[in-house]
């Protein structure tokens, strides 16, 4: 019996970020992608996450992050 990769949710504006993510942490891990805190909320209802990954200085139109 194989066991499923840990899923890590990544949360962050920039694109950088998210291809660093996978070139490290690809091939032993799931990894889910947000690109703003709808999208996380979204993922997060849908799919259990094992770890977060989130750009605490993230930018927000009314600077009230989550």
């Amino acid at each position: 019996m194989t066991s499923q990769p840990r899923t890590i949710l990544v949360i962050d504006d920039e694109e950088s970020v998210h291809t660093s993510m996978d070139i490290i942490l690809g091939r032993d891990f799931q990894l889910l992608r947000a690109f703003d805190p709808k999208q996380a909320l979204h993922i997060l209802e849908a799919n259990p996450v094992d770890l977060v990954f989130l750009d605490l200085t993230y930018p927000t139109e009314n600077h009230d992050g989550f």
